[in-house]
């Protein structure tokens, strides 16, 4: 049985099934593995898509027109805004 404060990897983890955290562990594996949750950081779905951009892609479903039209103009306004000189490098 662990200690407190001990630190323990995912693989002693599953390797002990009477650690506290083995059974939330391994779920949470086999949902990864079957797809039912990522581990991407996303704010979740946009745009009113199923899913947040980083499962959108995962599932080759694609992308919704309005986010699309919206990555253009963000892309072409970041252009922009590099070309302007706006950025430029302060640590030479």
């Amino acid at each position: 049985m662990p200690k407190d404060n001990q630190i323990f990897t995912v693989q002693e983890v599953l390797a002990d099934p009477l650690h506290p955290a083995h059974d939330e562990v391994a779920n949470t594996i086999l949902d990864l593995q079957e797809g039912k949750i990522s581990m991407c950081a996303c704010m979740g779905p946009m745009y009113g898509e199923p899913y947040c951009p980083c499962e959108m892609k995962r599932k080759n479903i694609p992308f919704s027109k309005a986010r699309e039209e919206d990555e253009k103009r963000a892309k072409k306004e970041w252009a922009e805004l590099i070309a302007s000189g706006i950025f430029r490098n302060t640590s030479q």
